[in-house]
């Protein structure tokens, strides 16, 4: 019960935070950055893929966890292969990815290859030297799928899948929200060389005052108390977390090419689960690089024996 009401309670939090940082006009989006190198990372954010209509993809996910009752995790997934973008074809998206996945689970471990396919709209999937498809074309019209995918990019909706509802804030409290970004420590960026490193020290953000303060603002306009319920647990619980994105910038392409992103969490186990002693130990790491560009054209051959499969079949449904 704990951790489902730390769930919602970062999800208010956040929910209530994003809209008023984006619509804040006095906040340094640099976050430290000089001025001349602000506007060289501006400019080239999300260029390659204006730039590109096919690129090679080459992309690893990473993550550990320890202190668990059940036993430690692992897990390592691996891609790499042509992605091409077409934004006039009845499915924008085609790609031919072989992927290796690995995990030991408490001491179960797997591992194997596996090519992912996304072609004139069909998601190919080989497994155990069968493969299967999806129509994704069909699965995206379908209104149940919109509905559930759309529930993902809905913070209200998000707050009442997990029992909650969103309060609504005023201005004052909305200007308590943007000086959260100004406390020292919480948000930094700086260049190293062509990498652009943006951290965010969480531990840094819900010790400080503001956020207290923060948090009383939010309790007055919340009547289900979730808002002080996630000011007095956060501290407890988190007892470390920062969050670093790095993106480099190929100043011949004048775009991000690659992007790292990296998640260091130390939870208070014991304030979920009093049998745990050790705290839970959280290390991700995710990372995408983009090359050749409109050098990767996407190419297939369909299988004569594709299975075609029913989304919710496919484990495809949320």
């Amino acid at each position: 019960m704990k951790a489902r009401s730390l769930v919602l309670a970062l999800v208010l939090v956040l929910a209530l935070i994003v809209p008023s940082v984006i619509q804040a006009q006095d906040i340094d989006t640099c976050f430290g950055l000089s001025e001349s190198d602000c506007e060289v990372l501006n400019k080239a954010s999300g260029q390659a893929l204006m730039i590109a209509e096919n690129f090679t993809m080459n992309y690893g996910i990473d993550l550990t966890v320890t202190g668990t009752p059940d036993g430690d995790l692992v897990f390592n997934h691996t891609g790499v292969g042509p992605v091409a973008i077409d934004a006039t074809a009845e499915f924008p998206l085609s790609m031919n990815l072989m992927t290796d996945t690995s995990f030991d689970i408490a001491g179960e471990a797997d591992s194997g290859a596996v090519p992912f396919v996304i072609y004139e709209g069909i998601l190919y999937i080989q497994v155990d030297e069968k493969w299967g498809g999806v129509n994704l074309i069909e699965m995206m019209n379908d209104p149940e799928f919109a509905d559930q995918f759309g529930m993902l990019t809905d913070p209200e909706a998000l707050a009442d899948q997990f029992g909650g509802d969103m309060p609504e804030i005023d201005e004052a409290t909305q200007e308590k929200l943007m000086a959260l970004l100004s406390i020292e420590g919480f948000l930094n960026q700086v260049r190293n060389g062509d990498m652009f490193e943006f951290t965010v020290d969480l531990g840094t953000l819900i010790r400080s005052p503001q956020f207290s303060e923060a948090i009383t603002e939010l309790a007055a306009v919340d009547e289900s108390g979730m808002a002080m319920g996630v000011g007095m647990l956060l501290p407890m619980v988190l007892q470390n977390g920062v969050i670093q994105v790095n993106q480099r910038v190929n100043s011949d392409l004048g775009a991000v090419d690659r992007i790292e992103v990296n998640i260091d969490a130390t939870i208070n186990g014991a304030m979920l689960d009093p049998e745990l002693e050790e705290p839970i130990v959280v290390d991700f790491s995710f990372w995408v690089e983009l090359s050749a560009l409109n050098d990767s054209p996407v190419s297939f051959e369909v299988p004569a024996d594709v299975e075609m499969m029913d989304p919710n079949d496919a484990n495809f449904g949320f």
